[in-house]
C-alpha cells in the first residue's frame, strides 16, 4: 500500500500515547512543556528551511531527544488563476543531541504524501457546525479533489500532482544565550540540504541557511510565554519560480499549565510569503493559529495533539492567509 507508512506511524504514536495515558499517573509536577511543534503547513513553505518550535533550552551534554510528529493538512483555496486543493500528510522525524561544550545539534527529516485525501467531508462538517456555512472555495471545489495549479500572464507556473517521498534534510546548531529562573533564550543556526525531489515540490533543490532566536518568559505560576524570531535565506529553487530570497518568521505561544503534567497552548505563527504567484490574494504573509494539548506522560515521554486554522474561525489578528485546517499529534522521547 503506497501510503501504509502514514497509517503505521500514526498507529505507533496513538498506541504509545494511549498506553501511557491509561497508566496510573505518578504524583509528580513537571514544569512548562514548551511551544507546539507545528509551523505553517503550506506545501510551498515546507519546501524550505523551517525551525521546529522547541523549548528554548539546550539539552544537557549527552542527553538525546527523538521526536515523531504527524500532521494532516486539508487545503482549499482558489482564484481565477490559482487553485490550491489538496491534502498533505507530513511525518516529521527529529533527533537532538546535547554536546560536551554545552551546545546542541539536531536533525529533522520530513516524509510527505500529497493526495486527494479524506478530510474534506470532516472539514465541511466542522465549518457548518462552528461557522454555520462553508467558506466559498469548499462550496465550489469537488470533495476530496486534487488540483495545485498556478497561472501567471498565461504561463503555467505550477501544475502539481499526487506525490509522496522525503523532503529536505535540516541540520541545526543551538547555543544558550541566557538562562535565568523566569526566562531563557537560545540562538539556532540551520542549514537545509536538498534531499527532497524538487520536481514533485517536496524540496527546493537548493541549500537554505538561517538563524532564529527563541525565548521563554514565565508570566505567572501557570502562564508561560514563548517568542521566536527568525530569518532564512532561501536558495534559488530549481523548479519553483519567483521564490523570495529572504523570509522572516515569527511565533508567539502562550502556555497555560493546567496541571503538573498537562498544558494547553495557544500559538500564532507568522511568515512572509514563500514565493510570488502574481495573484495578490495569495502573495501575502501567512499567519496560522494553533491550539494544542501537551501532556508529560513520563519523565522521558511527552505527548502533543494540535489543531490549526486560518482566519475562518479565529480572525485576522491571530490567523490570516494560511492552510485551511491542519490536525496533528506527536511524541517526544528523552534518553
Amino acid at each position: 500500500m503506497k501510503y501504509a507508512w502514514i497509517l503505521l506511524f500514526s498507529l505507533i504514536i496513538t498506541l504509545t500515547a494511549f498506553g501511557e495515558v491509561a497508566k496510573e499517573a505518578p504524583l509528580k509536577s513537571w514544569g512548562p512543556k514548551g511551544p507546539l511543534c507545528v509551523r505553517n503547513t503550506d506545501m510551498f513553505s515546507l519546501m524550505f528551511l523551517t525551525f521546529p518550535p522547541e523549548f528554548p533550552k539546550v539539552l544537557p551534554p549527552g542527553k538525546t531527544l527523538f521526536a515523531a510528529n504527524i500532521d494532516i493538512v486539508s487545503e482549499a483555496k482558489f482564484t481565477e488563476n490559482v487553485t490550491y486543493d489538496y491534502e498533505l500528510e507530513r511525518f516529521l522525524l527529529r533527533y537532538r543531541k546535547g554536546l560536551k561544550d554545552g551546545s546542541e545539534i539536531s536533525f529533522a527529516l520530513p516524509l510527505m504524501t500529497r493526495q486527494n485525501g479524506f478530510m474534506d467531508s470532516i472539514v465541511n462538517w466542522w465549518h457548518s457546525t462552528m461557522l454555520g456555512s462553508h467558506p466559498l472555495p469548499r462550496e465550489i471545489l469537488p470533495i476530496d479533489g486534487l488540483r495545485i495549479h498556478v497561472v501567471k500572464d498565461g504561463t503555467v507556473l505550477v501544475d502539481a500532482a499526487r506525490e509522496d517521498g522525503p523532503g529536505d534534510l535540516s541540520i541545526m546548531y543551538k547555543r544558550q544565550l541566557w538562562e535565568k529562573k523566569r526566562n531563557a533564550g537560545v540562538i539556532r543556526f540551520g542549514v537545509e540540504l536538498p534531499t527532497g525531489n524538487p520536481a514533485e515540490f517536496l524540496g527546493s533543490g537548493n541549500v537554505d541557511v538561517g538563524a532564529q532566536v527563541d525565548s521563554y518568559w514565565k508570566l505567572s505560576k501557570k502562564l508561560h510565554l514563548y517568542l521566536n524570531l527568525g530569518l532564512v535565506y532561501q536558495g534559488t529553487p530549481s523548479v519553483l519560480p519567483n521564490a523570495r530570497q529572504w523570509q522572516d518568521r515569527e511565533l508567539v505561544a502562550l502556555e497555560w499549565q493546567l496541571t503538573g503534567k498537562d498544558s494547553l497552548i495557544f500559538q500564532t505563527d507568522n511568515q512572509s510569503p514563500t514565493w510570488h504567484t502574481g495573484d495578490p490574494t495569495f502573495d501575502r504573509a501567512y499567519r496560522e493559529f494553533s491550539i494544542g494539548w501537551r501532556r508529560q506522560l513520563r519523565d522521558d515521554l511527552l505527548l502533543q495533539v494540535t489543531f490549526s486554522e486560518n482566519n475562518d474561525f479565529v480572525g485576522g489578528e491571530f490567523a490570516d492567509f494560511a492552510t485551511d485546517i491542519a490536525v496533528g499529534a506527536g511524541l517526544e522521547w528523552y534518553f
